[in-house]
């Protein structure tokens, strides 16, 4: 798997690292305008591959540690 791809290309359905969920209970204590009407269009990728993901994103930054300025 190449993981030089967007995390909402290498999501697939069902697969999920952890679950967001809340208990729909602590949602009647806050106001109706805030309240969601569809759920977020969140990417579903397991875990190891969110860190693969994240990991290879930050050593694409530029650092003092990895990289020297002319």
């Amino acid at each position: 798997m190449s993981y030089d791809k967007l995390i909402f290309e290498i999501s697939k359905k069902g697969r999920r690292g952890h679950d967001l969920n809340i208990e729909t209970n602590n949602l009647a204590n806050l106001p109706q305008q805030l309240l969601r009407e569809e759920a977020l269009n969140l990417p579903e990728a397991s875990e190891p591959d969110v860190v693969r993901h994240y990991t290879n994103l930050s050593q694409k930054n530029f650092g003092v540690d990895t990289g020297f300025i002319l």
